[in-house]
């Protein structure tokens, strides 16, 4: 099937760009979505994005949004691929009805979450304090979610009710326990606190590129909606700094939210430890589940990340400390 839908795509870009294909590499990151670096006779290259409609169906008009965004953002200088539009879209339809978009193919290399250098996290600060600064330039929107205590009981409940069932591993358990505990005992009050902004809300190490120190782009802007910037400064920062050996590393995120205060001034430990609060009450639901450790390494992966969280939940302002 895949090959069909690539070969309806291609065939679409041709036609668009009046140039033929010679080569493609296929990406194998995300979820369902097909993804290419495509290469052109000529030499020049492009990167084309499939969205597929059992996933995105009713999220196409916001994956337009967010695309028309992404481009707002580059023209103000902010490092992330030129999306090419033809006739005033950048959503495209192939002759079959696939969904796609033709962005600029960039240059760089992916970090793992976790290995990313001191040096790196600081730049991943400035860009990402530079992306925010941009993004208040566009419009507000209607707030497109806000932390809910009960839809995370309800979650904690369907995942306890599997578990008897499953009977998962000790560490599965714990992490259902202390997630309960947390969820009993948590202000959500605080969360009124945060500030409202358009925000990537995507932001784990598959979504970087780096050149050396620095980051050279910002990828995959798709997930863009209006709720808190928070969220991009703590799923960042716990993907950068959070090793599977050693916990989080705190020189690595010294150093991120160092690069983020240099244009965000004044984003304090308290800030941000309630940043990753706030992240934990969005994702938590998601990767504490009974089948976890069952599986992609992605989940397992996020799981990682909101263990330590929840092992170091009354810690945080001391390890985000100035």
């Amino acid at each position: 099937m895949s090959q069909v839908i690539c070969k309806d795509i291609f065939e679409r870009v041709e036609a668009l760009f009046s140039k033929r294909i010679v080569n493609s590499e296929p990406i194998h990151r995300g979820l369902l979505n097909l993804k290419w670096i495509v290469h052109f006779a000529d030499g020049a290259s492009v990167f084309v994005k499939q969205y597929n409609q059992r996933r995105h169906g009713k999220k196409l008009p916001f994956i337009n949004m967010a695309l028309s965004i992404q481009e707002a953002v580059r023209k103000q200088g902010i490092r992330c691929p030129m999306v090419y539009s033809f006739d005033g879209k950048r959503l495209l339809t192939s002759s079959k009805g696939e969904v796609f978009a033709v962005q600029e193919k960039m240059d760089g290399e992916v970090v793992a979450p976790g290995q990313a250098t001191t040096e790196q996290m600081h730049s991943l600060g400035q860009e990402m304090g530079k992306l925010h600064k941009a993004l208040k330039q566009i419009p507000p929107a209607e707030l497109a979610w806000k932390p809910d205590r009960s839809r995370l009981l309800q979650k904690w409940n369907k995942q306890m009710a599997l578990a008897q069932v499953r009977q998962p591993s000790e560490r599965v358990m714990r992490l259902l326990h202390r997630q309960k505990q947390i969820l009993d005992r948590l202000d959500f009050s605080q969360f009124d606190r945060c500030r409202l902004g358009w925000t990537h809300w995507d932001c784990h190490f598959d979504n970087f590129l780096f050149e050396n120190k620095r980051v050279a782009a910002i990828l995959d802007f798709d997930r863009m909606r209006y709720v808190y910037p928070d969220l991009d400064v703590a799923r960042a920062l716990l993907s950068g700094s959070v090793d599977g050996q050693r916990g989080l590393v705190r020189a690595k995120a010294a150093a991120f939210l160092g690069g983020y205060r240099e244009v965000v001034p004044g984003y304090s430990a308290e800030r941000a430890a309630r940043a990753l609060r706030l992240l934990w009450t969005k994702e938590s639901g998601w990767w504490i589940t009974a089948d976890i450790e069952e599986r992609s390494a992605n989940p397992r992966r996020f799981l990682v990340e909101i263990e330590w969280l929840q092992q170091h939940w009354l810690e945080l302002d001391d390890f985000l400390g100035e």
